[in-house]
């Protein structure tokens, strides 16, 4: 038996039905719209009629838009982003909130940023505000481009403390061959052994360094 689609309320979707037509698409600045909807997700979606488990985070739900029982999940960045899952029965669909919208109501990509545009206030920004919106964004993407140099370096730091480690086992389990064949009173310290440590210590500190400063 074919169940019908569960979709969000139709007096969501007409609120901002203006904006919905094929002919009728007045200039829209894409990036400004998306850069205002940054963080505002769980907002905008419910204001949509998309209601959604949003903690904790990876729960399973029924989808807001094909139904079923547990098929549907947002993802951690969604309260930023509005990412989302759906395995659709086996029809695999995924994206951020503006296509959730498309889920949900089948819309276009203009209808969706027109709709967002719209509740937000911001569907004819005047030139001050996009140049806002803009900066926004600049300092947006520093931002997530210095999250992940830290996160490379964290991961080099983590590398070579790694590698250090193994390096000085080996210089351990050598002095121990070594001693059980000798007295240990008569083996001095080797020079990888010493080499190890020295190398060991810098990668410790430098971890540690990461650790406080990432």
């Amino acid at each position: 038996m074919n169940k019908k689609k569960a979709t969000p309320s139709q007096s969501s979707q007409n609120k901002h039905q203006r904006h919905y037509t094929k002919t009728f698409k007045p200039y829209l600045d894409f990036g400004a719209v998306r850069m205002a909807a940054r963080g505002r997700w769980e907002f905008i979606h419910r204001a949509f009629g998309i209601s959604l488990q949003t903690t904790p985070h990876r729960k399973h739900t029924p989808c807001p838009a094909c139904g079923g029982k547990d098929r549907f999940r947002v993802l951690p960045e969604y309260s930023e982003t509005g990412r989302w899952f759906c395995s659709g029965g086996g029809n695999q669909q995924t994206g951020d909130g503006f296509a959730l919208l498309n889920h949900a109501f089948n819309w276009d990509t203009y209808q969706q940023f027109a709709a967002v545009a719209d509740l937000l206030g911001i569907a004819s920004p005047d030139a001050e505000t996009r140049q806002a919106l803009r900066h926004q964004a600049a300092q947006y993407e520093a931002m997530m481009q210095a999250k992940v140099r830290r996160k490379d370096e964290r991961r080099r730091l983590d590398t070579d403390l790694i590698d250090a480690l193994r390096v000085f086992e080996v210089a351990f389990e050598f002095r121990q061959r070594i001693q059980q064949a000798v007295k240990p009173q008569f083996v001095d310290v080797m020079p990888e052994e010493l080499q190890a440590a020295k190398v060991l210590a810098r990668c410790v500190v430098e971890s540690y360094a990461g650790v406080s400063h990432g």
